[in-house]
């Protein structure tokens, strides 16, 4: 069998195999989770081994490939299985992935399964279930599983539990992959360590979002278990009825194709989750097409079925329960109608379950149903069914044609009478009723019956006595078959009256026949009346077989007065009987159908009112059975007679029933009641009933109780209160009609129908109005408040306001006088909050918060907040969205939304405020977005709203306030260090909010914004902060090793270690916990094991103090437990280096070269040899022990080989094998049987064979344990086999060669175990026998020469010189004079060089060493054993050397050493370590950069194959050395190398200080030499390009300077405090860098060191000149020239710096000239150092000083140097470019200024997320809207669109907090361009909006300013230009006016007075003209002589005056203006 089941869960296990063959490999488990996908564990799956999968349902193994692999030693692996079984099972795709709930009360219920984990057969898988403990953290990637149940658990099934998947109960999330076991628990990788690899989710399918939380006790429902099969097996022995059910399907399935088509397409649709509506009269065939349907679904895979709903009832009624769906689902529900509430809320909840997969759900309804129902059901799923894909298909509109008729009825007959061979005509169809396939069945059903159609028309006819009835399907065909045979029939149900439908009286007249033949014999009959009643009750009621005696005592004739008690229940029981032989069901008495018959019968019951009345009335009824009477009397009502006995029964018993809907809310009771009132909407006497009856308003619930309206309760009791209404209505009690007007509205909210309920509630409150004062005050307040939730629900909350308010005031006064109302009041508070809320009106919406019962706390916050606005009137305040429509369905809230208001029949619950809180605090924070930025009141209260809301889990709505307070205290830190902590707290809440919500990336950044800041508050306060820092440090590397990014994480946890103080423990305990678990991801899991067993143990410490960290210690030991299951080495040895020789699956070199066959023809002969004796083992039966032995020598002679080839981890698993079989089976004595080792099998000898067989397991044992680096095991192991060989080699040459073998292996094993004086002697037998060997020619000389050199080299260790020099030389002696094997020449000659060396022969020793060396770098790769003598041969090569021709010969030697892989043993590290510290202590000529790569390289092995806690000595040493490496790199002027270096001398001491904090200082130490000269790199030129950033990050001096402080203070303390203080200058935190820098100089007072002291001062002089201190730091500057005078070395750099900062304190006091001197001569200093970054810098500020002198010549000489001085493509150097682009512009040089800003432009747009380049941008585009019309390069387009670019610029940067005087001055510098370029275009009305702009900006920032007051001067001018030819001279004229206020220069006052001039006359103003044009005149005879070209404009002005005068005549001023005229034309 290959065929999947079709069934997904459980199910989707499948076995795994890993292994190259059958004989050795690893049997686990999987998890099929996609079409080709199999999820496992890394412990199952070898990666260098093939992989196979095996479905449980098959026999056959699929090949699989591993795609994904986990981080870690113990991580889940992803197979592809590219022919997988199940590809095409539907739903394969889909997983629901979760994790555990972290804050569980409970351990969560699971279940796993799994194979054996041994291949054998084919086996079933077995099912394990358990509880998962909780994790302790998202970083947690270990689960443990306490087994509970089978109780005994066979090991081999513990074995193969690896690879299965936990699931969780009940509803199959996939919540983690197991990867071991131990004591009766699972260890398991949680799924979010796989989620966290983004490769693994695109794999797998996965879509980005939150993981779901699965905790137990979760309320889950799983859908299948609900469902109702659609097809059952019929009956045996059964009457017809029957034969028509759907369920039956024995007709078999006809026509209908389209419709099933369409509904076959609407399943297959994509949608998660879709809805279609069947419809059709009853006889259609609905329920048959939705079978047909469900058969073919559920063959595909799918879960199909009948849904119940009576059976989600209680589901549905509780909030918090899910249904859940494991695979594809329709779900089929049958008469929907009368209950739109709970399927509403089914449809709801299925919507809203994002984690299901597809789900169909079918709806049957009778009618196509009008627009209202479907508009409540709409309503009722919150609006789901508008958003879903929706589908009719009906059945109405397509009856059967006659053809089908036909077809029809004759697949009826057929399948009705499947074994009659002639059937009868089918009856005449041709009647419009036949278009139902029901009656057409029916009719086919009667033909066979009753012979012919008018036979069976005249039921009892002789015709119908003369035919034979025919025996159809489920006639048993006995005497007492309920089919009957021929006879008369028994009168028993005479009497009944045939009503209505002719067809369906003739059948059930046929049935009632047929019943009464199987009257049990014996008792007595019942008349036909009772008969029919009790087959009605039946009908009615569908009850269990105990229940039905009881209810038939219900029956008016089946009791009398005269019957006693036991007669009555014996005929009860006899008529029970009887009913149960007709009605044979299972659990329930199958009731009679299909409808139309079930109908038929009780129309025709007599006295059915009163029967109805009776069993509502009889003690044993139940709910179940009054929800199915009154459905069944709903579904019949069309019939008079039913419809009047449902009548009867709800006015007879309307309180009775409404108290027994509210007792039982969780059932359908409620539902049925409802749409059976509904039948009768007009009835008055029922209307009345319902409002008199004093069980309807006194016990129901429905009615007394305003709110907490229970789900199954709520559309009855808008059914009766709508009656009762319109009974008020009719009596005209206007009080109580208020009253119910108010019940009702509440009632219709509950439903949805908000609309409706806001009409209601306004008349209620409208009547109440009218009602006396203080009279039903209550009443009012209620019908108030209903109104305003209405209107708030409807979405009009402006008209929701002045009800909600007066609703409150009146609530409040009542609760002053009855403490009963004070809930009503918070309640009215809290939707008059609402309604404040939406209108814009915070302050009182935070008012009535506190009212509602808020916390006071958050209020007074929120308060706190909102106080910087400006106060907001109720007429200011924003109302509704203009689209909200009364009616209009409120949509649930998302984060930051408006929070929902209580509606009138909800309680408020304890989400209620909360949910109120987090909508008011993210209205306030968007309120207060851009107001008040510099508050620190508001951001701290920011801060605390945001943790007041995380703290009630609102982590979206808290993550606003948040935000807004870290980027408010961001901007306030940096002036305020004070406010730095609350910064970092609150960067620490927002990291876990984001975390929260599984934004990882966002909880990274803010966390790493905490760990700055907390770092800066280490440096000041380390003893208060350090705490804090190690803390968050922790909670970033968490975050990052959740995140995936466990090379990022390092770090962090590296420095928390550091940080972390050891009197904390449980900040110890986490930090080796998280450390460990990073070390592990990344690769080095001897450390990360180090670090989790000290974690493991500080857990036990702590545990003992409470159960606190139990989790923790739980996990860490899971880890541990994964972790040593992996590592194959002993744990004592798990801390120690493996040397070179002993790592595993390496040949030894001698055996490599001794071999004769290639080890590849070896493995396959072996193989062969194999396969051949297992057959014979196999076929024999029961083999003989030579048959054994032969078959375990063979397994012996695979192991040894595959050992050969690099599989010596499966070679000793089947020796293994090999030696448990020996034990087994020893041989038993027989002579004259030896084998060869080359031919087990074969005897030819006098020894004992099982000598041979042990000496050949033992061999292979041996053998495979070297290679696994284990010769300590494998000694033992090879004595064995020598002992057992060695009397065998006089019978043969293969054990003589053999023997040589594993001699070679038993000197290669003494030699790595220590036992030097028994591997000479082994190397010394080795070598005779080797001598013999090749004496007699059975080897060639080569061998012999190796057997030599193994012999040297073991001499040589033991420091026998000569001995090994005598061993080498008689090596390269007998070999031949052209060697093949160089590599065995090389390694002698470089063994040989090392002898002479320690002779002191050091000519003759570097020859040989050099020839040796270069040969063996010839060879591909050097054998691991070695490696030792090769590295030793280099560094004594590279010693002879330096000493030769100076240190530059050994960089390249040193390289080449520092290459070499595999890292050396122990010894010779050491000696490496030692001889390149030698070496750099004196470097000088050499090229310290080609060392760099290498000594790179060198420290990533370090750091993975030589384990920090096995070995820290040898890292420290190193460490050390690279520290030498830096200062010579230093010495030799390479700065950037010796940065790089440091870089790598604290990455080597931060791995120890996380390792022993008696490193620190060291580290400390390194940070600060990193920092010294990062920064030397960054200032002085190198002379190659640094590899990395070389910058100083303040996290390294901030580090060191608290690893320095803690220990004793001295001067690289205060050097580093000195360059802190520096770089914090550069970041514009003079605050801090005066607090350390005062640090330093307290320092300079002990160490009296002048060069200290004096940079010391230099600094302080600085930090105290940006605090406004200029007195106090011209003394420090005073001081620091001083300590420079007295220092013995000249410091030009501290001089130069003391200068700089005299300048700017004598600028800061106005002193500009000295000052100017001052900077000047700094400038001159910087730049002989050279130093151009701070030449740069002091050259910006003296061009700036210049260019506001007005002095550009000299200005643009200084403005190139700062431009030269900072390197291209730097923020600095475009802001030098900037500055220089203007001074061309001031110097008229525009096609230089155009060239330069032309280069701006694009090298800014390449950084658009940068702000300073952003501010260059806009300058740029500004400057160059100018330039292009100036330089005629541009008619205006290019220019307007360039200026309008820049504008938006600056309007975006003042949102961002910069500087926004500067921004508004350059934004109206921009303003001015735009308006030119469009008067460039005669586009002059348009210019004036900018122009006003600039205006406005300009005459706010102004004053005090004379650059700007020019600019304002010039805006004027041009805006009243624009005016003027935008034909507006009245405004002209007003801003003209204004300009000759604000100007100040002559010019610009000449010329505002000339325009204003020219304005009023052009408005007929003379007098005004002539003033203006006079001023104008008198400054112009100024200026003329000076700048001849005004003399234009003086000529305008007067010729002005002269028109003005000549219309005056005013001759003598007349004539003078004439004769100035004159005189300047003459001029």
């Amino acid at each position: 069998m290959d065929t999947p089941p079709h069934r997904l869960g459980l199910e989707r296990v499948v076995e795994v195999y890993s292994g190259h063959d059958d004989l050795v490999g690893v049997t686990g488990s999987g998890y099929v989770i996609g079409a080709d996908l199999v999820l496992s564990s890394g412990h199952v799956v070898d990666p260098d081994a093939p992989c196979q999968v095996r479905a449980p349902w098959s026999a056959r193994w699929v090949a699989a490939e591993q795609v994904w692999r986990g981080r870690g030693e113990a991580g889940a692996v992803l197979l592809r299985v590219a022919d997988s079984p199940w590809r095409e099972v539907p739903g394969i795709d889909h997983v629901r992935w979760a994790r555990p709930d972290q804050q569980g009360r409970y351990r969560l219920r699971c279940v796993a399964r799994g194979f054996p984990g041994h291949r054998a057969d084919p086996q079933a898988a077995e099912t394990l279930s358990g509880l998962v403990e909780a994790p302790t953290g998202a970083v947690s990637k270990a689960l443990t599983v306490s087994v509970l149940s089978p109780e005994a658990v066979p090991a081999s099934l513990w074995r193969g539990m690896s690879g299965a998947v936990l699931l969780a109960e009940p509803a199959g999330q996939l919540i983690g992959v197991i990867a071991g076991y131990a004591q009766r628990r699972l260890d398991a990788v949680p799924v979010t360590a796989l989620l966290s690899d983004e490769r693994f989710r695109e794999l797998a399918g996965v879509a980005p979002g939150r993981l779901e939380t699965v905790a137990e006790g979760d309320p889950a429902v799983i859908l299948p278990g609900m469902l109702a099969p659609a097809r059952e097996k019929l009956p045996q022995d059964c009457p017809d009825w029957p034969l028509l059910m759907a369920r039956h399907a024995v007709v078999p399935f006809m026509g209908r194709d389209e419709e099933l088509a369409a509904l076959r397409a609407w399943a297959a649709e994509p949608s998660a989750l879709s809805i279609a509506v069947l419809t059709g009269r009853s006889g259609t065939g609905k329920t048959r097409l939705a079978g047909e349907l469900c058969t073919e679904l559920a063959a595909a895979g799918w879960d199909a079925g009948f849904l119940p709903l009576t059976s989600v009832c209680a589901p549905l009624a509780a909030r918090a329960t899910s249904l859940a769906a494991l695979r594809p689902t329709l779900l089929v529900i049958d008469h929907p109608e009368p209950s739109s509430p709970l399927v509403g809320e089914l449809v709801r909840r299925l919507a809203k379950h994002e984690r299901n997969p597809r789900i169909r759900l079918l709806l049957l309804a009778r009618e196509p149903g009008d627009a209202e129902w479907w508009r409540r059901l709409d309503t009722a799923s919150g609006g789901w069914l508008r958003r879903l894909n929706t589908t009719t298909v009906q059945l109405n509109a397509h009856p059967l044609t006659l053809t089908e008729r036909t077809e029809h009825a004759l697949g009826a007959m057929n399948a009705f009478a499947p074994s009659r061979a002639a059937l009868p005509a089918p009856p005449r169809l041709d009647d419009p009723e036949y278009g139902l396939p029901l009656r057409v069945h029916l009719a086919a059903l009667l033909r066979l019956r009753d012979g012919d159609e008018e036979a069976g028309r005249s039921h009892g006819s002789d015709a119908e006595a003369s035919t034979e009835p025919m025996r159809l399907r489920g006639d048993s065909g006995g005497p007492t078959s309920l089919s009957g045979g021929g006879g008369e029939p028994i009168p028993l149900f005479g009497g009944g009256a045939q009503v209505g439908d002719g067809l369906l009286s003739r059948f059930l007249a046929r049935e009632c026949d047929q019943w009464a033949r199987v009257w049990p014999d014996g008792h007595e009959r019942v008349d036909g009346v009772t008969a029919r009643q009790a087959v009605a009750v039946l009908t009615l009621s569908a009850p269990t077989p105990a229940e039905l005696p009881g209810l038939l005592t219900a029956v008016p004739g089946l009791h009398s007065r005269a019957m006693s008690a036991a007669g009555l229940r014996g005929r009860t029981l006899h008529v029970a009987a009887w009913l149960g032989r007709i009605f044979p069901g299972g659990e329930r008495l199958a009731p009679l159908g299909p409808d139309l018959v079930a109908e038929q019968l009780l129309a025709e019951t007599e006295d059915l009112d009163a029967l109805v009345l009776a069993v509502h009335d009889h003690e044993g009824r139940t709910v179940e059975h009054l929800v199915r009477l009154l459905d069944v009397l709903r579904l019949s009502a069309n019939r008079e007679p039913v419809r009047s006995a449902l009548r009867s029964l709800v006015a007879a018993r309307i309180g009775a029933l409404v108290t027994e809907a509210a007792a039982a809310p969780a059932t359908r009771l409620g539902d049925v009641l409802n749409a059976a009132l509904d039948l009768f909407p007009g009835d008055r006497e029922l209307a009345a009933a319902v409002a008199t009856q004093p069980e309807a308003i006194g016990a129901g619930a429905a009615l007394s109780v305003r709110r907490d309206v229970r789900f199954g309760l709520r559309a009855l009791d808008v059914t009766l209160g709508e009656l009762i209404v319109r009974h008020r209505r009719a009596t005209g009690e206007r009080i109580l009609l208020a009253r119910a007007l108010s019940v009702l509205s509440g009632r219709l909210a509950a439903v949805g129908r908000v609309g409706e309920a806001v009409v209601v509630a306004a008349e209620s409150a409208e009547i109440f109005a009218a009602a006396p004062p203080y009279e039903e005050a209550a009443g009012r307040a209620e019908a108030l408040f209903n109104l305003a939730a209405g209107l708030l629900l409807a979405g009009e909350s402006g008209g929701a306001l002045k009800p909600a308010q007066e609703a409150a005031a009146r609530f409040r006064i009542l609760a002053e006088d009855d403490p009963g109302y004070a809930g009503e009041a918070a309640r009215a508070h809290h939707n008059l909050a609402c309604a404040l809320l939406e209108v814009g009106r915070l302050g009182e919406a935070v008012e009535a918060f506190e009212a509602a019962g808020g916390d006071t706390e958050f209020a007074a916050n929120l308060a706190g907040v909102l106080s910087v606005l400006p106060p907001i009137h109720a007429d200011q305040a924003t109302t509704q969205a203009p689209d909200a429509s009364p009616g209009a369905t409120r949509q649930p809230p998302a984060a930051g939304a408006a929070p929902e208001p209580l509606a009138p029949f909800e309680e408020a619950g304890a989400g209620a405020l909360p949910e109120l809180a987090a909508g008011l605090a993210v209205a306030a924070t968007s309120a207060v977005k851009n107001a008040a930025p510099t508050n620190r009141d508001v951001a701290h209260r920011l801060h605390l709203l945001a943790d007041w809301l995380a703290g009630r889990d609102r982590a979206a709505d808290a993550l606003v306030p948040a935000a807004e307070a870290v980027v408010r205290l961001r901007g306030l830190a940096s002036s305020e260090p004070g406010l730095r902590y609350l910064l970092a707290e609150a960067a620490g809440l927002l990291s876990r909010l984001h975390a929260r919500r599984d934004d990882l990336d966002a909880a990274v950044r803010s966390a790493a914004e905490a760990v700055r800041n907390l770092r800066a508050l280490v440096a000041l306060e380390p003893d208060e902060h350090r705490p804090h820092l190690a803390g968050q440090l922790l909670d970033l590397g968490e975050l990052l090793l959740v995140d995936d990014r466990a090379e990022e994480a390092l770090g962090p946890l590296q420095e928390a270690m550091s940080v972390a103080a050891e009197r904390h423990t449980a900040t110890q305990a986490r930090a080796r916990q998280l450390l460990g678990l990073c070390l592990d991801e990344i690769g080095r899991p001897v450390d990360g094991l180090a670090q989790l067993e000290i974690a493991a143990e500080l857990y036990d410490v702590l545990g003992a103090e409470g159960d606190l960290y139990l989790g923790q210690r739980s996990e860490v030991g899971v880890r541990l437990r994964r972790l040593q299951s992996v590592l194959t080495v002993d744990h004592e040895r798990l801390g120690r280096m493996r040397p070179a020789g002993e790592r595993g699956d390496e040949r030894p070199w001698m055996l490599a070269l001794v071999s004769e066959r290639p080890p590849e023809e070896a493995v396959v002969r072996a193989e062969q040899l194999l396969a051949e004796r297992r057959k014979v083992v196999e076929s024999a039966g029961s083999p003989g022990v030579e048959e054994i032995h032969a078959y375990l020598s063979a397994q012996a002679m695979l192991a040894r080989v595959w050992a050969d080839v690099g599989r010596a981890a499966d070679g000793f698993v089947l020796a293994m094998q090999a030696a448990e079989l020996l034990q087994r089976h020893a041989w038993p004595d027989r002579p004259n049987a030896i084998a060869a080792p080359d031919r087990p099998h074969a005897t030819t000898g006098p020894d004992r064979p099982h000598a041979i067989a042990v000496g050949m397991v033992a061999a292979a044992l041996g053998r495979t344990l070297v290679a696994l680096g284990r010769h300590k095991e494998a000694i033992p192991h090879l004595l064995t086999a020598i002992e057992s060989y060695e009397p065998q080699t006089g019978t043969s040459l293969a054990f003589r060669l053999e023997l040589a073998e594993l001699v070679i292996l038993e000197t290669v094993a003494l030699s790595r175990a220590a036992c030097p004086s028994d591997a000479e002697s082994a190397a010394d037998r080795l070598v005779d026998l080797y001598a013999e060997l090749v004496s007699e020619r059975f080897q060639p000389p080569l061998a012999l020469a190796g057997a030599l050199r193994l012999q040297a080299g073991i001499r040589f260790t033991r420091q026998n010189v000569e001995g090994a020099r005598q061993s080498v030389t008689r090596a390269l002696e007998v070999m031949p004079s052209e060697p093949a094997e160089h590599l065995l020449t090389a390694t002698c000659l470089e063994l040989g060089g090392l002898c002479l060396a320690e002779s002191h022969d050091n000519e003759a020793a570097g020859a040989k060493l050099a020839e040796g060396t270069a040969l063996l770098e010839e060879q591909r790769s050097v054998p691991p054993d070695l490696v030792n003598v090769h590295l030793l041969a280099l560094i004594r090569l590279a010693r002879l050397r330096v000493e030769e021709e100076g240190p530059a010969a050994g960089v390249g030697l040193h390289a080449r050493i520092l290459q070499i892989r595999p890292l050396p043993g122990a010894e010779v590290l050491d000696i490496l370590i030692e001889e390149l510290s030698g070496y750099l202590d004196d470097m000088s000529g050499a090229d310290p950069a080609g060392l760099l790569p290498s000594l790179t390289s060198f420290t990533d092995a370090l750091e993975r194959e030589v384990p920090l806690s096995g070995d820290p000595e040898v890292h420290d040493r190193f460490g050390e050395c690279l520290a030498r490496f830096s200062d010579a790199a230093a010495r030799e002027g390479d700065a950037a190398s010796a940065a790089l270096g440091a870089e790598l001398t604290v990455r080597v001491y931060r791995e120890l200080a996380a390792v022993s904090s008696e490193y620190r200082g060291r580290l400390g130490m390194a940070l600060a030499a990193l920092a010294r000269l990062a920064n030397a790199a960054a200032t002085a030129p190198s002379r190659a390009a640094p590899a990395g950033p070389v910058h100083p990050e303040l996290a390294v001096l901030e580090q060191a300077v608290d690893l320095l402080g803690a220990g004793e203070p001295g001067r690289p303390l205060a050097d580093t405090l000195n360059l802190y203080a520096v770089k914090l200058l550069e970041q514009g935190r003079p605050v801090e860098a005066l607090a350390h820098c005062e640090r330093a100089a307290d320092l300079c007072d002990e160490l009296d060191d002048p060069a200290v002291a004096a940079a010391t001062y230099a600094r302080l002089g600085a930090a105290l000149a940006l605090l406004d201190r200029p007195q106090a730091a011209l003394e420090a500057i005073t001081w620091s020239l001083a300590e420079l005078n007295r220092a013995q070395e000249e410091q030009p750099h501290i001089r130069a710096q003391a200068i700089q900062v005299r300048g700017q304190v004598l600028r800061a006091f106005g002193r500009r000239q000295e000052a100017l001197a001052h900077l000047v001569e700094a400038v001159r200093l910087f730049a002989r150092l050279p130093d151009p970054l701070a030449a740069a810098e002091t050259a910006a500020v003296v061009a700036d000083d210049l260019m506001a002198e007005g002095r550009p010549e000299e200005a643009a000489e200084y403005a190139g140097i700062a431009t030269t001085g900072h390197p291209e493509g730097t923020v600095k150097h475009a802001l030098a470019t900037q500055r220089l682009a203007r001074c061309h512009m001031m110097l008229g040089a525009l096609a230089a200024a155009n060239t330069l800003v032309e280069g701006l432009i694009p090298q800014a747009r390449r950084s658009p997320d940068d702000l300073t380049y952003r501010a260059i941008l806009a300058d740029s585009l500004a400057q160059s809207s100018e330039l292009l019309p100036l330089l005629r390069l541009d008619g205006g387009t290019e220019a307007e669109a360039r200026a309008r670019e820049a504008i938006a610029i600056y309007d975006e940067l003042l949102t961002t907090g910069m500087n926004a005087q500067a921004l508004h001055t350059s934004r109206a510098g921009a303003c001015l361009t735009l308006a030119a370029a469009l008067r460039m275009r005669d586009l002059a009305a348009d210019a004036v909006q900018p122009l006003r702009e600039a205006v406005a900006a300009l005459e706010r920032f102004a004053p005090g300013n004379p650059l700007q007051a020019g600019l304002l001067s010039r805006a004027m001018l041009m805006l009243g230009d624009a005016l003027m030819e935008a034909g507006r001279a009245l405004e002209a004229g007003l801003v003209f006016h204004r300009g000759t206020q604000v100007t100040r220069d002559e010019l610009s006052r000449a010329v505002a007075h000339a325009r204003l001039g020219f304005c009023q006359q052009e408005l007929g103003r003379d007098d005004a003209a002539d003033a203006a044009l006079r001023v104008s005149a008198g400054l112009l005879r100024d200026l003329v002589p000076e700048q001849r070209d005004l003399a234009e404009l003086l000529d305008d002005v007067l010729r002005g005056r002269l028109r003005i005068l000549e219309k005056a005549g005013d001759s003598d001023e007349l004539r003078a203006v004439e004769d100035e005229l004159h005189r300047l034309t003459n001029r």
